[in-house]
């Protein structure tokens, strides 16, 4: 399975304070993972966990259910608070472009 990874950097030099002059160096870069068949079962199970729920987050903001201050815990999955998080941030980018395209 191969993944695309972006890692941000901050870039801060040596005594300058981290306020406005912060400037930050993004990387995408490509990383294969070599599963066996079931660890390979059990990630392919939690990015459809992960789908679902912000497909279930898009789904509440468009019924008129506002999602702009849900946190982890107002988000019912089976998936740990992190990603939880990152699944509100998704489903706030999905609306976002959703919301440029009309």
């Amino acid at each position: 399975m191969v993944f695309n990874i972006i890692i941000v950097c901050l870039d801060k030099p040596k005594g300058e304070k981290l306020e406005r002059r912060s400037s930050f160096l993004i990387l995408t870069t490509s990383l294969k993972l070599e599963v066996n068949s079931e660890e390979e079962t059990i990630l392919r199970a939690e990015m459809a966990k992960y789908i679902a729920c912000v497909n279930s987050l898009v789904a509440q903001d468009l019924s008129g259910e506002s999602i702009r201050k849900f946190t982890s815990k107002d988000v019912c999955a089976e998936l740990s608070s992190a990603v939880r998080n990152q699944a509100i941030l998704d489903a706030k980018s999905v609306l976002r472009r959703y919301a440029k395209s009309q």
